[in-house]
Parts: C-alpha cells; structure tokens; sequence
C-alpha cells in the first residue's frame, strides 16, 4: 500500500462486468461518464462481513444524496472475479439503479491507486484495501479516502459526501 495518491490514472485499466448471459472486459475510460464526477468504492472483497453489511449498504442508502452533491455515478469495485461480484450485486438491497458492480479480478484498478494489500494471512490473498475515491472524467484522482487496516471508518459515505460537497465548493 503506498501512502503517495497518484494525480492521474490510465483510462486503460481493465475492470469486468458480469451479467446473468455474459461477461464483458471493460475498461476505467469506459464507466466513466463524460464531464461528471465518478465515485469508485472499493472493497478487500464482496461477502465480507463489513463490506456486505457496513460499506456498500451505506452508500446505497445514500446513493440520492451522493448523486446530487455531484457524484455522478458511483461504481463498486472489489479484487474478486466477475461472477463473484455479479452474485454479491444481487444480494445488496436497493442496489439496482444505484450503483454499478465491477471485478478488479486483477487488481489493475488497486495497484494504479497503490491500494493492494496482501490479506494472505486471512486466507484473501492479494486484495485492494478499503477505499473511496472520487474520479473525473478523465480519471484524474480528485479525491481518495483510505481506510487503514479493516476498519471503516475513512471510505465511509458521509465522508465522501462532505468531499463532493468541498469539490463543489471550488468550483
């Protein structure tokens, strides 16, 4: 994990979807909506209890008031395969419509943040920490919130909206 936040990622970092017929390799560039602001949140993988019952239910709820203090759209991200997460989509309640599931299978998305984390001891293996972060358009890093160890206590969705609303603020 390294403690410096890039300025800028490459639009070309592989990420998947899955959907119940089929999965499709995509790109950062691609889920990222023209002129908007993106939030990616990223968990160390889907079913774990606090990601399950804490993180991502958090900014579901919170979906509405996040969009309209300008995160556009907000992505899921976790160094889990592409069904895996498709599964884990289906068990978060209100999901549909308010977030976008994706696989950082290969923790291309983890690594280019410096946010990989070897939870081998646990038996994860290589896995993103738990982060939010707030991307532009062009993937530039606006924002980037890290949770240390397993908490949750940085990446939260309270946290990240009084970041939209700062961003908001300078403009």
């Amino acid at each position: 994990m390294s403690s410096t936040i890039p300025k800028h990622l490459s639009k070309s970092i592989r990420l998947f979807q899955c959907t119940s017929d089929n999965k499709k390799a995509v790109t950062l560039g691609s889920l990222l909506e023209s002129g908007k602001k993106n939030l990616i949140i990223s968990l160390p993988g889907a079913f774990t209890p606090v990601c399950q019952n804490q993180h991502v239910p958090d900014f579901v709820k919170r979906a509405s008031e996040l969009k309209q203090n300008g995160a556009d759209q907000i992505i899921v991200a976790a160094v889990n395969d592409p069904f895996v997460m498709e599964a884990f989509a289906k068990t978060v309640e209100n999901a549909v419509g308010n977030v976008t599931f994706v696989s950082d299978a290969n923790g291309e998305l983890a690594e280019a943040l410096g946010q990989t984390k070897d939870l081998s001891a646990a038996g994860l293996g290589k896995r993103s920490t738990r982060y939010a972060a707030i991307l532009s358009d062009q993937a530039d890093v606006l924002a980037l919130n890290v949770d240390s160890d397993l908490g949750y206590k940085e990446s939260t969705a309270e946290n990240m909206l009084n970041k939209l609303k700062e961003l908001k603020e300078q403009v």
